[in-house]
């Protein structure tokens, strides 16, 4: 299972209007790391993904519709 990255942009796009550093202010991280998440430079980390479950919590969202999943 890892972050899906369209799902996160998605969610940008509908929420935030497309605006990626409205939403690391809502996440209270840095932007530059949420814009190498989205564009594929980075894994989501240990940092963002307690940001983005703290922020699901706070909102009333699933945290796992943030999530690829796959079979096994």
């Amino acid at each position: 299972m890892g972050i899906s990255v369209d799902a996160l942009q998605n969610f940008i796009n509908i929420k935030f209007f497309g605006d990626y550093k409205t939403f690391a202010k809502a996440l209270e991280i840095n932007s530059v790391t949420l814009w190498r998440i989205l564009n594929y430079k980075t894994n989501a980390g240990e940092k963002f993904l307690t940001s983005l479950m703290l922020y699901c919590k706070r909102n009333g969202l699933e945290f796992d519709i943030f999530f690829i999943q796959t079979v096994a």
